[in-house]
């Protein structure tokens, strides 16, 4: 859009009026002076942007041909001036490919730019297709994909890396292009691979950009993530089966044999004795039901023998009341 707006700036430039109406009546000086300044000025044009590589004014009155790239009133080249007059519609799409170079054309002329009506002049710049192509390829995320930019007259096309989208995803992905709706997505199964394909088209450029990527590609790193998900997972669980496992061993199963010691001693087994080989918590509660069940028994103990004692005592009196009466 800059390239299009500067050239549209020359149609007030006196040197290129001079040259493209005034040519036949001016001096050799004024000539060579005009040559010099529009040289000048098409050099700097050159420089404004790195896709520039040429610029070229083409005065078809004089037959003559100025350039950036020289100083020369050079010939009018006629098949490459006829190529660049073309140009439909400027406003629309002002792109002209031709033996494979690609111009923007600003054929300027008094009159309206229609029918067959000759231009004053033709202002044409070569774009840098390498440097198209780089920035292209700055598009790209992966090797396989790409992207490319086409006429909407189907009349050149431009790819990245250049790999060229087959038609068949190119009509897949401007198919939903309006002017309402100047960008569309699709996806199409191209040479056995599904493609993601995004499109947008410029209203003013009458160009399309497109960008393509297989879907294993874009989705390559989500998969991956999946599968680290899911051996996280695992390993999660397995983590929790061995916690729980390990809580088992350290806390569940100690206190059902306790709980199982204490229904023994419930049933008068006196003689029961825990082993703990941990020096924990429960080793202490083993310990003191052992200490526990160990004084219990030796107070039963104690009982039985008071109350064996006390009948025996009774018993020998019982004796010694009846031995005088045999």
């Amino acid at each position: 859009s800059r390239i299009v707006a500067m050239q549209e700036e020359y149609v007030n430039d006196r040197n290129l009026r001079l040259l493209s109406i005034a040519d036949p009546v001016i001096s050799d000086i004024e000539r060579h002076e005009a040559i010099v300044t529009i040289h000048a000025e098409l050099d700097r044009l050159v420089h404004t942007s790195p896709y520039i590589l040429e610029a070229e004014i083409y005065l078809p009155a004089s037959e003559r041909k100025i350039s950036s790239s020289s100083t020369i009133f050079e010939q009018l080249p006629k098949p490459e001036y006829d190529a660049l007059k073309a140009v439909k519609n400027r406003f629309d799409n002002p792109f002209i490919y031709w033996h494979g170079r690609l111009f923007i054309s600003f054929p300027y002329s008094s009159m309206a730019i229609m029918g067959d009506q000759e231009p004053v002049f033709v202002i044409g710049v070569e774009l840098n297709l390498e440097q198209l192509r780089d920035a292209l390829a700055g598009f790209a995320i992966g090797g396989s994909g790409g992207s490319m930019l086409i006429d909407q007259d189907g009349r050149w096309r431009i790819a990245g890396n250049g790999h060229l989208l087959p038609q068949a995803g190119i009509d897949a992905a401007t198919a939903g292009l309006t002017a309402d709706a100047p960008a569309a997505t699709a996806e199409k199964w191209i040479e056995g691979r599904k493609y993601w394909i995004a499109a947008e088209r410029s209203k003013t450029m009458g160009v399309t950009l497109l960008s393509y990527m297989p879907e294993s590609d874009i989705l390559g790193s989500l998969v991956q993530y999946r599968i680290w998900y899911w051996v996280l997972a695992v390993l999660s669980v397995l983590m929790i089966a061995l916690f729980a496992y390990w809580i088992f061993l350290q806390i569940h199963q100690p206190m059902r044999r306790l709980m199982r010691a204490f229904q023994k001693v419930e049933n008068g087994n006196w003689k029961l004795a825990l082993v703990h080989r941990r020096q924990d918590e429960f080793g202490h509660l083993y310990s003191q039901f052992n200490s526990m069940v160990a004084k219990i028994d030796e107070l039963v103990h104690e009982v039985y023998e008071q109350q064996y004692r006390a009948n025996l005592s009774e018993l020998r009196q019982l004796q010694s009341q009846i031995n005088p009466h045999f």
